[in-house]
């Protein structure tokens, strides 16, 4: 017969345990897996990234997404009716640099086989990009217009199509970095459920709203310039993470 400091400590140690679990869930989720290594945490990152760069876009650069090509689309259809505050040739120009990122990822792509070293690239070049994004953008005192926007524009949206198209490469299909209308049907079908795919995609759903706060909160209080910059910091210190990942893979 179990008396009752048996019970207790029975209780206790299942308490103990479950923060545990959860800690450890959490870790597989957002962190690393067994299956694809650091890539959900890397993946994640840029998630919120796209959110920066889309909130500056939509905020300073003249209504138009450089990561979410969706949204774009209904732009162009906006554009062709002439709506007030939306300018066709500006999102084309993102349409047409967002193919030639993704293109060029593509080609890269063949070159390399192993997913963290694709990934690495990949970002190297995205932060090239996006610092000189934030460079044109500065030039002009941080408010771009005219044909030094549509620079900023391309630039960025060519950085995030390869971004877009090196996510899709790692295979983390609950991690896309960008799009979450699929992740989001995903997650409102699968409720009340539990698991590592419904943690990973409320987590990657609410670090694309956190990185859309935090390029308002940049542009509210500096210009165009500041976001373009923090995502290019963003962009290598994954890089970097991926770079040293490499190295140890290669060491073991």
């Amino acid at each position: 017969m179990t008396d009752g400091r048996g019970g207790d400590a029975g209780g206790t140690a299942g308490a103990a345990a479950r923060p545990d679990g959860l800690l450890h869930s959490l870790r597989r989720a957002a962190v690393s897996d067994q299956e694809h290594g650091p890539l959900p945490g890397f993946l994640l990152t840029l998630t919120m990234l796209s959110g920066i760069v889309d909130a500056t876009s939509v905020l300073r650069l003249g209504n138009v997404f450089v990561s979410n090509m969706t949204g774009n689309l209904v732009f162009i259809g906006l554009g062709l009716a002439r709506a007030t505050g939306f300018s066709l040739r500006t999102t084309l120009i993102a349409f047409g640099c967002f193919i030639i990122g993704v293109g060029a990822c593509r080609q890269w792509l063949k070159v390399r086989t192993e997913r963290l070293a694709q990934l690495r690239d990949i970002l190297i070049a995205q932060a090239v990009l996006l610092g000189a994004a934030a460079a044109v953008a500065g030039s002009t005192g941080g408010n771009p217009g005219g044909t030094t926007r549509d620079a900023v524009v391309g630039i960025s949206a060519a950085a995030m199509g390869g971004q877009n198209a090196v996510a899709r490469r790692m295979g983390v299909k609950e991690l896309t970095t960008t799009v979450m209308t699929g992740t989001l049907v995903g997650l409102i079908s699968n409720v009340g459920e539990s698991g590592v795919a419904q943690t990973r995609q409320t987590i990657g759903i609410l670090a694309l709203v956190a990185g859309a706060a935090i390029g308002a909160v940049l542009v509210r209080a500096y210009d165009a310039t500041a976001p373009l910059a923090v995502a290019a910091a963003i962009a290598s210190t994954v890089a970097a993470a991926a770079t040293l990942t490499c190295r140890r893979a290669l060491n073991t």
